[in-house]
């Protein structure tokens, strides 16, 4: 597969480097992802399917072998990247509170949960968010804090963020860096 076309330009790159995030646009066919959320919906209705969903749901794949989405990777992380063992499925409702931020290794402290991760600066891992429907604002998308990054603590006096949500169409996977 030729991916050369698919890597990312400078002005992609610095848009990762600076806010933290980016968005591949693939051209799998709907069904596909059709398939993906029907998938999803139905390991759910079983309860927490752990680390298990590409498994459950096999049309993932085919966005992942992708090559906007090789090509994305490999721009980011490098030829030689792997996928992690952790590819955890979190189908939220609509207006659920937790719809806003996912956040994995963090010194950062929410409501008493801490994990004493290192944070790296340069991406040594990104978080790909798959969105096989339409995400509008109604729906209640990811919300991210671009920049934070770069960030090392979070204070109690730091400010409240008006962050922006980040609206999606079918199909769209939203990369993000593992520290934002």
């Amino acid at each position: 597969m030729d991916i050369k076309p698919y890597l990312l330009d400078d002005e992609a790159m610095l848009h990762f480097i600076a806010r933290g995030f980016y968005i591949v646009k693939t051209d799998v066919a709907p069904k596909v992802h059709a398939q993906i959320l029907q998938d999803a919906k139905r390991t759910m209705a079983k309860g927490n399917p752990g680390n298990d969903i590409l498994h459950d749901a096999p049309g993932l794949h085919e966005i992942f072998k992708h090559p906007a989405m090789v090509g994305a990777l490999s721009s980011l992380l490098g030829d030689s990247y792997t996928m992690h063992c952790h590819r955890h499925c979190h189908l939220n409702k609509a207006k659920q509170d937790g719809r806003r931020f996912h956040q994995d290794g963090s010194p950062r402290q929410f409501k008493g949960w801490s994990r004493p991760w290192r944070r790296h600066h340069r991406p040594r891992t990104v978080m790909a968010i798959c969105y096989p429907h339409e995400t509008p604002i109604e729906l209640g998308p990811t919300g991210v804090i671009p920049g934070t990054q770069y960030y090392n603590t979070k204070t109690e006096n730091e400010p409240h963020y008006e962050w922006p949500f980040v609206v999606v169409n079918p199909g769209d996977i939203l990369l993000v860096h593992f520290d934002l």
